[in-house]
Formats: structure tokens, sequence, C-alpha cells
């Protein structure tokens, strides 16, 4: 207890110390991570005057409206409310140690956001994209070396995303230890979970033929000959077939660039979140879809999360229209 009064009696002057202060006490993910400190640098860089901080007591409700007028101007209203969240975590937690006596951001609103469709992959654009990513896969390890490079590999990540919903996380964290194929059931770890929660899924039948295909190549390339050597790697790891993929291996930023490279060379907007969204617009497509099963499915605490992916075409409106008395 006496510990614990004397770090409460230090208090941090500037932002930058409760930053600090704020991570070394809290377990975080590395992404959070990162966007603390860019929140931080962002408000120090338009408040802060020249100077490398900004004194927590400089931290009022005339320079939070100020610095949310200057956000709103060059970026959405979601980046004003996401740099909000943050920061009044931040002084939340100053609150908590005594360091400060109020949070002016509570004051502060949040931006209004428009209630935009989400963004998906028509299935047109999908199959066009899928024909583009055809099998370039040779006893010598391919000679196609373009950009998307190499593009069987890529193919496989496509339809996993399509037939599992997981996220890009989920993805990059999977082991081949968690693809149960005598089950068909591929487990979401904590690890990769946005939520730090794990569930099953079934693996696709679908989907199974491009699994085993990648773990023979997987094991081939690594000269790996007994599967129980497998279990521990990486499943999707492009690094394995392509050299200019650096590092042991494949991270988000990989991922990323492959698409970011497809939509450039399609003309079709296409990223692992789009994706994501794709797959729920279509299971909560049409009339009395399965809620709690597409729920379980894409791992949404909130159920709400899972209902506005409800989208009532034209048809079914039409429908209950015409159910109305006429007059």
């Amino acid at each position: 207890m006496a510990e614990l009064l004397a770090r409460a009696e230090i208090s941090p002057s500037t932002i930058t110390d409760l930053l600090e202060r704020y991570l070394k006490d809290n377990i975080l993910r590395p992404a959070t991570l990162r966007t603390y400190r860019k929140v931080i640098a962002c408000l120090i860089k338009d408040c802060g005057k020249g100077a490398d901080t900004l004194p927590l007591g400089e931290i009022t409700f005339d320079l939070l409206t100020e610095w949310r007028r200057m956000v709103l101007e060059r970026a959405s209203p979601a980046t004003w409310n996401n740099y909000r969240t943050h920061l009044r975590a931040l002084l939340n937690y100053a609150i908590l140690w005594g360091w400060i006596e109020t949070n002016p951001l509570i004051y502060v609103k949040s931006a209004p956001t428009a209630q935009r469709r989400k963004r998906t992959v028509p299935e047109k654009n999908l199959r066009t994209i899928l024909a583009l990513l055809n099998d370039d896969y040779g006893d010598d390890g391919g000679t196609d070396t373009g950009s998307l490079y190499p593009r069987w590999f890529w193919r496989i990540v496509l339809r996993t995303f399509y037939y599992s919903g997981m996220r890009l996380r989920q993805l990059v964290s999977l082991r081949w230890r968690d693809i149960d194929f005598a089950r068909n059931e591929i487990l979401l770890t904590a690890e990769g979970s946005k939520t730090r929660r794990e569930w099953t899924i079934p693996l696709s039948t679908l989907l199974r033929d491009d699994l085993r295909l990648l773990m023979n190549r997987t094991m081939r390339t690594s000269g790996i000959t007994a599967q129980a050597a497998l279990l521990d790697r990486q499943v999707f790891n492009v690094t394995l077939f392509y050299k200019r993929y650096k590092g042991a291996e494949m991270t988000e930023a990989h991922v990323h660039g492959f698409f970011r490279r497809l939509s450039g060379a399609t003309g079709i907007a296409i990223s692992a979140h789009r994706m994501r969204h794709t797959v729920a617009t279509e299971l909560m497509r049409g009339r009395n879809p399965d809620v709690k099963a597409v729920q379980q499915l894409l791992g949404h605490t909130d159920i709400r999360t899972t209902l506005s992916y409800v989208e009532t075409d034209t048809e079914q409106l039409r429908h209950i229209v015409g159910n109305l008395t006429a007059l």
C-alpha cells in the first residue's frame, strides 16, 4: 500500500510522461501501443507550439475543442473519434491515480459519423480476381515473379478469407495445429483475436483441398517430411515461397501490400477487411438469416454488430409494401 501511495504522489507532469506510465502499466497489443503513440504525437504536433511535449495542465477544454477542429479539417469524423477514445483512456487513468481532478474530454463531444453501407466486393469482381490468381507453381518454384507472385498462394489466402470470415490478424496468427482436418474445424486462437478470446469455426469443404495443397507445398519447401514437425509453424507464410518477402514469417504488412497491388492491377477495391464485410453481408442477406450462427462465426461480442450487416433488398421491400391495405 505504501508503495502505491508513493507512486501516486509522483505525478507525471506532461502528456508524454502520462503516456509512458499508461503503456508500462497496461498489457496492450503492439498495434494498440502504436496507436496510442500516434495519437499523442499528433496532439503534441498540433497543439504543442513546437515543443516536444505538452504539460498536463495545458490540456483544457479550449485546447481540445481547437484540436478537434484541426483534426476534422483534414481527417474523417471516425479519425477524431478514435483519437478521442485513446486520449480519454489516458486522462481517465490519470484521474484514477489522482494526478488530475477532471477529464476535460467529457465535455468535448465525438463527431457524428454517417451510417454508410458496408464496403464489399461484388461476386463478379471476386470471380475476376480469382481467375487472375491462377496457379503459377512449378517444380522450379514458379517463373512468374510479378507483383502478385506467388498467385497460387494468394488465391488460397483470398479463398480462406471468404470461406471463414476471419480477420487479418487471425489469418496471420494461424498455426497448423489450429487446423483439424479430421473434424473439419479451425481454431481461432486468442492470440489473433480482437476480443482476446478463442472459438472454433467450421473448415469448409470448399476450402479443405486448398489448405491441403498449402500444407504439402509448405512441407516440400521447408524440407519437412513429418506433419508433426509442421504443427507450430505459420499456416500462411509467403516468405517460404518468394524470397522478396523479408522475414521468417508473413506479417499483416505483407498482406496489406498484396491487396494494394491487387487493387492496382485490377482496378477493384479489395482488402482483408472488405473481404470480411463481404462474407458477413452475404451471410446476412435474404430472409430469416441465422443471426446467432453468423455472430458465432465472425466472433462478434455484440449482436448489434452482426445485425449491422443486414441489407434488405428492393424486392423484399416491395413485398412488404404490397401487404399494405389498399386505400
